[in-house]
């Protein structure tokens, strides 16, 4: 005859422990409760679980399992679509099939270092990835020592992944040129984001963002007030409004770029007029539009600027990312103070500009000191 299930609560340093015993084993579980008839709640469906067998224990849970714990109860409530969705990604990508399947409470240090050697070995993941999946595992397994799943974190014995610094290829403006004249005979509509990305080193998710309602043509500006971005299983546009203040401001944008958005006005006027404002209506005013009168697909940008660049022969690797990089890099170039730099790409702070660009600042560095050749020579020779 099985021992029959024993569940117990008493209440300890203002918070609740359910004692209980399954087929002669016990457990005990303390949780967070308002009241002792919410803790009676919590052990009421601890008893359906148990005898359902839905019960999993501190001791048998996996990360997998916990993953979905932390997803529900700490990204949801606290985090935005896409960083939820970077969770999923980053998460089901590389630790899923890998650290994921071993019980949370078995994982050391040592498992960790193994499986960041594994993703560099079946992977193309970068070390920049690996920083990245890196702090969200630190943050799962945080979670996991909160509600006592674990007593310590084995990530506080994992150095973090140090990525190498990068190198971005730089065109010159003639190089730029080209490819935008190209880009122009290819499609007008993906065109113009890629234009306009050069021409104020925006980010896609915020060139794909603008509204009309943004643009001040008189003080020749633009207001950043939110980004636009895909997530599979997700309607397009998924909409995420500025949470600094630093990532979304009202910056100050160049004549080309301004005249550029005339061009663009008078392009939706004037196909609004041709095919009629049933099939061209820009409803929600999108500053950046399909040949339909729709939001620009943002991953269309992206597959055109790729399929452009197959085509020609220019300096590579290059994305759309690095137009904005092309952007701050031009504007260094010209002497332009690396804070006033960083104010216009938004960068959290000026490291991170100096950190990014600190090749380019030495090189402008290296012809402001050689002015003290000129200066001091002839005082030598005199």
């Amino acid at each position: 005859m099985p021992k029959k299930n024993k569940i117990n609560i008493r209440k300890r340093n203002g918070k609740f422990q359910i004692r209980f015993m399954i087929d002669g084993q016990e457990y005990s579980k303390t949780v967070e409760s308002d009241s002792m008839d919410n803790a009676i709640d919590i052990k009421t469906k601890m008893e359906l679980d148990i005898k359902s067998g839905n019960y999993i224990s501190k001791s048998d849970i996996t990360l997998n399992e916990f993953y979905s714990t932390f997803r529900r109860d700490y990204l949801v409530p606290k985090s935005a679509e896409m960083t939820i969705n970077d969770y999923d990604v980053k998460y089901n990508r590389y630790a899923l099939n890998r650290i994921g399947k071993m019980q949370i409470q078995n994982i050391k240090a040592k498992d960790i270092y193994d499986f960041y050697s594994n993703v560099r070995n079946t992977s193309n993941a970068k070390e920049g990835t690996l920083k990245i999946v890196h702090s969200y595992l630190r943050k799962i397994l945080n979670f996991a020592c909160d509600l006592d799943y674990i007593s310590k974190n084995p990530m506080a014995k994992v150095e973090t992944p140090k990525p190498v610094v990068e190198k971005f290829v730089v065109w010159t403006p003639e190089e730029v040129n080209q490819f935008l004249d190209y880009s122009k005979t290819r499609n007008i509509w993906t065109y113009l984001p890629m234009a306009f990305t050069i021409m104020t080193g925006l980010r896609r998710s915020e060139v794909c963002g603008l509204k009309w309602e943004d643009v001040d043509f008189n003080k020749k500006t633009i207001k950043l007030t939110r980004t636009v971005h895909q997530i599979t299983g997700k309607p397009y546009p998924v909409i995420q409004l500025g949470k600094t203040e630093k990532s979304m401001a009202t910056i100050p944008v160049s004549e080309i770029a301004i005249n550029l958005l005339r061009d663009i006005l008078s392009l939706h006027m004037i196909t609004m007029t041709q095919v009629g404002k049933d099939k061209f209506n820009n409803k929600d005013g999108w500053v950046f539009l399909n040949s339909s009168g729709g939001l620009i697909n943002s991953g269309w940008v992206t597959n055109s600027f790729r399929e452009n660049l197959q085509s020609l022969d220019l300096p590579r690797p290059m994305n759309l990312k690095g137009f904005r990089h092309m952007f701050a890099t031009f504007l260094l170039q010209r002497n332009i103070h690396p804070k006033v730099v960083q104010e216009l790409l938004r960068h959290s702070t000026f490291k991170l500009t100096m950190d990014t660009y600190s090749h380019v600042v030495e090189s402008v560095g290296r012809e402001a000191v050689s002015s003290i050749d000129d200066i001091l020579s002839g005082a030598k020779q005199n």
